[in-house]
């Protein structure tokens, strides 16, 4: 049996991850080199929600906290009758004043029998697939790094909800369902200003294999 553990983020219990699983980064072939050298370039939560005319990257939810269904909102006439305003697109999301201090960085998580095949939406991040060889050892560099930083690392998949049911606590790794195809593992890194978080975790060619995206799918076997 995989073993597993818990962790915990802006008070959100992420789901427990089996110690078996494969992680995959999709980018443009220009970019290879830098994350092959160990270079991991992180936004914040707040920069996802702000950027604009991306379809793939932006999410206008991510750095919220609560997502609420509402049935209806209605408003009070003069005579005493409540009358419904329309227009409600649920669920009514709530997230925190203050910044979150957290920044990312997103892979591709595989996980028999999720994730797999690929949804071609993916190819969509770049033309090249970097696939690690060897996820723990990845993780545990990249926590070695961040020691000297003083910050700190959460890792997790991340759980998609139904954005049209769903009551509840939202997170860096509880997100409602519209990028469910993206099946996302992340490393999450607390303490941040808002600004890029830019880690340096040395070379990793030892623990990595790529190659074009579009051949992902016929050189993975999942059992």
């Amino acid at each position: 049996n995989a073993q597993h553990s818990k962790r915990l983020v802006h008070g959100i219990e992420s789901r427990s991850m089996p110690t078996s699983f494969g992680l995959l980064r999709f980018m443009p072939t220009e970019r290879v080199d830098g994350f092959l050298r160990g270079h991991l370039y992180m936004n914040s939560l707040e920069y996802f929600a702000q950027l604009e005319g991306d379809a793939l990257r932006s999410d206008p939810n991510e750095g919220a906290h609560y997502a609420r269904q509402i049935k209806e909102i209605s408003i009070k006439e003069e005579g005493g009758n409540y009358v419904p305003i329309g227009g409600i697109i649920n669920p009514i999301v709530f997230r925190p004043r203050e910044p979150s201090g957290i920044n990312v960085f997103c892979l591709y998580v595989l996980s028999s029998p999720d994730g797999f095949p690929i949804a071609p939406k993916n190819f969509n991040f770049g033309e090249s697939c970097v696939v690690l060889t060897d996820p723990q050892e990845f993780l545990n560099r990249v926590e070695r790094s961040l020691f000297p930083e003083g910050r700190k690392l959460h890792c997790d998949r991340v759980q998609y909800v139904e954005r049209t049911t769903y009551n509840g606590p939202l997170g860096p790794f509880r997100k409602l369902d519209d990028h469910k195809y993206q099946q996302e593992f992340r490393l999450a890194v607390s303490g941040g200003d808002g600004s890029v978080f830019e880690l340096e975790i040395g070379d990793i060619r030892d623990i990595c294999d790529f190659g074009p995206t579009a051949d992902i799918n016929k050189r993975l076997r999942v059992n």
